[in-house]
């Protein structure tokens, strides 16, 4: 519980100083642009490889990408409405996406701590402790992972099949530990227990598993729409068949588990980046996964900047 209390304790002070009324909007401001200089920055820090390429562009297919990624954003805001509705008695739809739009950003900057205190700070407006925003956080988090863990068990065995895939994930084992750990915190009877040693007596009623497989599965028609995110952007510069895209939505499932997992830089390549490079280098020649991983890193970033606006706006 002490440990609790201090991480309480820093989220606090991270979020008082970005709750300060006439920093906000600078401060959004300021994230928006940083976003920016770092499409900007991926861009021309990669221009000669980008020059080499025999482009074979087909543009409907990026525009396709960056709709299914708007879907996917969609479908993490709601399931975080739905956990905030249920969980922390937070009933106003458009408040909660706002400020997972408004949190979402947040994540460019170093550490998970600004994404949590992103939030902690709004739902402190309305009588939500930051503790119990950072719990919640945690929970998603936990139900991604374990959609997550669905869906990769429908593409893993064709994956395993080819031998490069099979060295390429020889250590992915190492990840079993934590999916037992998240299919543990996801028993109802676990999560209604550890919210009421946590303080949070108040939860006026218990997680059903109808809850949580709704949860589960929007998460992972999310973890799909990501997939197809993917499938699209390697078509812009790469034709694939149709018949490619299980394996892919494997590599898109594998690639963003090890990002959770691990920490993602904002400059550069990120967990998920160098993932996605070496995975899509068994599919695709290597120079075609590098720039399939840029452009994976900067429409993610044009959604999230769409995400912002909204934010702003609703």
């Amino acid at each position: 519980m002490k440990l609790l209390a201090r991480a309480n304790h820093f989220v606090s002070s991270v979020s008082k100083f970005i709750t300060e009324s006439r920093w906000r909007h600078l401060f959004t401001a300021g994230l928006v642009l940083m976003s920016v200089l770092i499409i900007a920055g991926i861009l021309m820090g990669n221009w000669e490889t980008l020059v080499a390429f025999d482009w074979q562009i087909t543009p409907i297919w990026l525009l396709i990408g960056l709709l299914l990624l708007l879907v996917n954003f969609a479908l993490n805001a709601w399931v975080w409405h739905l956990l905030s509705d249920k969980l922390v008695a937070s009933h106003n739809a458009r408040f909660n996406i706002k400020v997972w739009c408004y949190a979402n950003l947040l994540r460019r900057i170093p550490g998970t701590v600004w994404f949590v205190a992103g939030r902690a700070m709004q739902y402190e407006k309305i009588g939500v402790s930051k503790l119990r925003v950072s719990i919640l956080s945690g929970i998603e988090l936990a139900l991604i992972l374990g959609a997550g863990l669905l869906t990769g068990l429908v593409a893993l065995p064709i994956l395993i099949l080819t031998p490069a895939f099979q060295e390429t994930l020889k250590g992915s084992w190492l990840l079993i530990p934590i999916f037992v750990l998240v299919g543990l915190l996801l028993h109802p009877r676990v999560l209604g227990k550890l919210w009421g040693r946590l303080g949070q007596s108040d939860l006026q009623e218990q997680p059903t598993w109808r809850d949580i497989s709704l949860w589960v599965g929007l998460f992972v028609v999310a973890w799909v729409t990501g997939g197809l995110t993917l499938f699209s952007t390697i078509n812009f510069v790469h034709s694939l068949p149709i018949s490619e895209f299980i394996p892919i939505l494997g590599i898109w499932v594998v690639a963003n588990t090890v990002s959770v997992a691990g920490a993602l830089t904002i400059g550069g390549f990120g967990l998920r980046e160098i993932s996605l490079t070496v995975l899509l280098s068994q599919i695709v020649p290597a120079p075609v996964a590098l720039v399939i991983s840029l452009l994976m890193r900067v429409i993610w970033l044009a959604a999230e900047l769409l995400g912002a606006l909204v934010s702003l706006l609703l």
